[in-house]
């Protein structure tokens, strides 16, 4: 016929998934950096720090990502959010808090120390 692919029409669930999976393969491909640059990088963080299907779709996988990579991104995710956004949209916090009781128990002392100090400051407390 008029060779028009079989996905379309899709719907909106599974236009969302196919973000949600090109978001996190941009984050977590070992290679984005050097090949998309830090500002897209950081773009797709924010991303999905800020929506939650995105977000949902990289917890969903936090299991078979490396330490090290999911480290990173927590480390981007905290400098990405400021005071004022964690205080006031809970969603925001409660990423945070995800990904932090997530790795809590897999990085150094050091590092832990790290993440609460960080989190302390964007909390306020």
């Amino acid at each position: 016929s008029s060779g028009i692919n079989a996905e379309w029409p899709l719907r909106p669930g599974d236009i969302s998934r196919k973000l949600s999976k090109i978001i996190s393969s941009l984050i977590f491909n070992k290679d984005s950096l050097s090949d998309w640059g830090q500002d897209i990088v950081t773009l797709a963080a924010r991303i999905s720090l800020q929506h939650c299907t995105v977000f949902s779709y990289i917890s969903d996988n936090f299991d078979s990502k490396p330490v090290a990579l999911l480290t990173w991104y927590f480390k981007t995710l905290l400098s990405l959010t400021n005071k004022s956004e964690a205080k006031f949209r809970d969603s925001v916090r409660g990423r945070l808090d995800e990904v932090y009781d997530f790795l809590k128990d897999k990085v150094s002392e050091m590092e832990l120390a790290d993440f609460q100090y960080r989190l302390s400051f964007i909390y306020g407390s």
